[in-house]
C-alpha cells in the first residue's frame, strides 16, 4: 500500500513531460552476493531534481520505467537504504539492464529523549538520576540526597520520609547488608541509571502479606556498560598547605553479575576525613535486632576540641581496604562475604591560656599545652547465608570485630609536664539465626537466636601517678520462639522467649613502678570485682490488625527476672607485703 500510494503521489507532482518511446526494464541486485534487491527506488530526474517517472524493484530486484518523450540530458537514480546511491545518465544505462549496488554504512542522527525525572510503578518510585545530579555531585549518595523524601544523615544512614530504610539492594540483589554506607560513598552517580525507592517493603519473602512494614528498601539500577564486566576507576588527589602535601586517593572494583556480585575498594586520606563510618554498621531493622556491640567502660584520652569540622582540626593518615562479595549459590539462595581493615594514625594539638583576675592583685594566668596521638587498627568479618524463598526463611549470620586503639596526650600545665594515655582494644565475636517456616490457612512458625561475646580490657592512666585497669566481658543471648495466624480479620501472635545476660569486670589501680622507698606508704593495687548474671524467660501474645491505611497493634508480656550480683574486694593497707583480705556479697532476686 505504501509503495502505491508513494507511485500515486510521483504520477501526480512528478510527471508533467509528455511520454513518448519505449520503456526501461532492468534488475537490481547486491554487488556483494549476487542476490536480488526488493524495494529499490529507481527514478528518472530531469536537470532541476524533478522526478519524472518512478520504480520500485520487485522481490525479484526487476523493475520497469516508462520514457516517453524523456529529454535526452535526464538521469537514472537508484537508491536502497543500506546502500549507495547510483545516478548516470540515459545514455550511460547499461544495455543488460543490470545495477549492482554496493553496500555503505550510514549513521542515524542523534536522537535526545527526555526521561520523567519521577515515575511511579504500583509501589515504586523510580527517580532518574540524571534528573536529579548536578555537575558538583560525585557519588550516588550526593545524587539520593536531593531526591524529594529521602535523607542522608551524616554516618551514612539513608531514610526515606523520615524512616531509616530496611534494605539496600544493587541490581536487586543484598550485597552490602547494613554496610551500604560503603556502596553509596564510592559508587559514582555515572554508574547508576535510576534510584527505586520500594515502599512498604517486607525483605522476608514469606511474610510477604502476613506481616506488615512500613519501612522502605532501595535498588540502584545501573547502567549497561557498568554490569556483567569486572568496572573499576581510580581517583588520586593530592595538594599542599605550607605544612605538608595533602592526598586522597581510592582505588575501586566492581563486578555485577546476575548471580554474582562483588564490591572492593582500598582508600588512604590524610585531610582529616573520617574514613571508618565507612564500614560502621548502620542499624536496619525496626524489630528483632538486639544492641549487642558494647561501648568502652572507660572514655579515651581527648583534649577540647572546637565546635567545628573535625577535618579542619584533625590531622590523620588513614588506610582502608575493604571486599564484599555476594554469590547465589541456588536459587533465592544467597552466600555473602565481607572483610575489611581500617587503619588510622592522627594527631591533635592546642594551646589554652586563662587568666584569673583578681582585686588590688595581679592575674593569674594557666597555660595548658596539649598533643594528642590517637592509634587505631580495627579488622571485621562478616559471613551471611540466607536462603529467602516462599515457603522457607533461613538466615545465620556470623560477625566478628577485632579493635586496638590507643591514645596519647603529652600535657604541659605551667610548664609541668604530664603524660596520659589510654588503652581501649576489643574483641566482639556474634553469630544470629533467624528461621521461618509456613503453615495452612496463612499462619506460620519463626524461630530467633542472637548470640554474643564481648571482651574489653582497658587502660587509663591517672593523674595520682598510678593506672586504672578494667577487665569487662560480657555474654548475651536471646533466643525466642512465635506462632502467628488468623483470626477473624486480625492476626494473632504467641511467643516463648529466654534473655541471658551476662558481665563480668574487675577494676584495679597499679602503684606507680618507680616507688622510692619500700618500706614507705605508696599506691598499692586494690582490686574490685563484680559478677552480674539476668537470666529473663517471658512468654507473649499480641494482636495486629490492618485495612488499607489503618494500622492498629497490641502485645502483653509476663516476664519472670532473676538476676544475682557477686562483688569481691580486695583492701590494701598501705604496705607493699600486706596480703589483700578478700571479701564476697552475693544478692539474688
Amino acid at each position: 500500500m505504501k509503495r502505491q500510494v508513494l507511485f500515486l503521489f510521483l504520477l501526480i507532482f512528478g510527471l508533467c513531460s509528455p511520454l513518448s518511446g519505449q520503456d526501461i526494464s532492468g534488475i537490481v541486485t547486491d554487488k556483494q552476493t549476487g542476490k536480488p534487491v526488493d524495494g529499490a527506488n529507481v527514478a528518472i530526474l530531469s536537470d532541476e531534481g524533478r522526478v519524472l517517472s518512478y520504480a520500485l524493484s520487485d522481490a525479484k530486484g526487476k523493475f520497469n520505467l516508462p520514457t516517453n518523450d524523456l529529454p535526452p540530458t535526464s538521469k537514472i537514480h537508484i537508491s536502497f537504504l543500506g546502500y549507495k546511491t547510483q545516478t548516470f545518465t540515459l545514455s550511460a544505462f547499461p544495455s543488460n539492464g543490470k545495477i549492482e549496488l554496493v553496500t555503505e554504512a550510514f549513521q542515524l542522527k542523534d536522537i535526545k529523549v527526555s526521561a520523567r525525572r519521577i515515575e511511579e510503578k504500583h509501589d515504586t518510585l523510580v527517580y532518574s538520576v540524571k534528573g536529579f545530579s548536578m555537575p558538583q555531585d560525585r557519588s550516588i549518595a550526593d545524587v539520593i540526597a536531593k531526591m524529594p523524601g529521602m535523607e542522608i544523615k551524616d554516618n551514612g544512614q539513608i531514610a526515606y520520609n523520615g524512616k531509616n530504610i530496611n534494605k539496600f539492594y544493587i541490581e536487586g540483589m543484598d550485597l552490602m547488608g547494613n554496610r551500604y554506607a560503603l556502596a553509596s560513598n564510592n559508587i559514582a552517580k555515572q554508574r547508576v541509571k535510576a534510584v527505586e525507592v520500594i515502599r512498604n517493603h517486607q525483605p522476608v519473602e514469606l511474610l510477604r502479606g502476613k506481616s506488615f512494614s512500613e519501612q522502605a528498601a532501595i535498588n540502584l539500577v545501573l547502567e549497561d556498560n557498568s554490569k556483567l564486566n569486572i568496572v573499576g576507576s581510580a581517583d588520586i588527589g593530592g595538594g599542599t598547605d605550607k605544612d605538608k602535601f595533602l592526598y586522597q586517593n581510592r582505588l575501586i572494583g566492581m563486578l555485577f553479575r546476575k548471580k554474582q556480585q562483588n564490591l572492593s575498594i582500598y582508600k588512604n586520606d590524610n585531610t582529616g576525613k573520617n574514613l571508618i563510618q565507612e564500614i560502621t554498621p548502620i542499624s536496619m531493622k525496626d524489630f528483632t535486632e538486639e544492641t549487642v556491640m558494647e561501648e568502652s567502660m572507660i572514655s579515651p584520652v581527648s583534649i577540647l576540641t572546637p565546635d567545628l569540622d573535625p577535618s579542619h582540626f584533625n590531622f590523620n593518615r588513614s588506610h582502608l581496604v575493604a571486599t564484599n562479595h555476594l554469590s547465589q549459590v541456588a536459587e533465592k539462595t544467597n552466600i555473602r562475604a565481607q572483610i575489611s581493615f581500617f587503619n588510622d594514625v592522627s594527631e591533635q594539638s592546642n594551646y589554652i591560656e586563662t587568666r584569673y583576675v583578681f582585686d588590688g592583685a595581679n592575674p593569674e594566668i594557666l597555660q595548658e599545652n596539649n598533643a594528642l596521638h590517637n592509634r587505631r587498627n580495627r579488622l571485621d568479618a562478616n559471613l551471611n547465608m540466607e536462603i529467602n524463598r516462599p515457603n522457607l526463611y533461613l538466615a545465620n549470620e556470623f560477625k566478628t570485630t577485632f579493635d586496638w586503639a590507643s591514645a596519647e596526650n603529652q600535657t604541659i600545665l605551667n610548664r609541668v609536664s604530664k603524660r596520659l594515655d589510654s588503652d581501649l582494644d576489643r574483641k566482639f565475636f556474634s553469630n544470629e539465626l533467624s528461621l521461618k517456616l509456613p503453615l495452612p490457612d496463612n499462619r506460620y512458625i519463626s524461630l530467633t537466636s542472637v548470640n554474643a561475646f564481648n571482651d574489653h580490657p582497658q587502660t587509663l592512666s591517672l593523674f595520682s601517678e598510678g593506672r586504672q585497669q578494667v577487665d569487662y566481658t560480657s555474654f548475651f543471648s536471646h533466643t525466642s520462639a512465635s506462632f502467628r495466624h488468623k483470626l477473624f480479620n486480625m492476626y494473632v501472635n504467641y511467643t516463648l522467649g529466654m534473655k541471658v545476660e551476662a558481665q563480668s569486670i574487675a577494676s584495679r589501680i597499679e602503684s606507680p613502678e618507680n616507688a622510692s622507698e619500700p618500706e614507705a606508704d605508696a599506691w598499692m593495687t586494690g582490686m574490685a570485682k563484680q559478677r552480674f548474671v539476668n537470666c529473663q524467660p517471658y512468654a507473649g501474645i499480641g494482636l495486629h490488625y490492618q485495612k488499607q491505611d489503618f494500622r492498629a497493634e497490641g502485645e502483653i508480656a509476663l516476664h519472670a527476672i532473676n538476676w544475682g550480683l557477686k562483688q569481691q574486694t580486695q583492701p590494701h593497707n598501705g604496705r607493699h607485703n600486706s596480703a589483700p583480705k578478700p571479701t564476697c556479697h552475693w544478692d539474688t532476686i
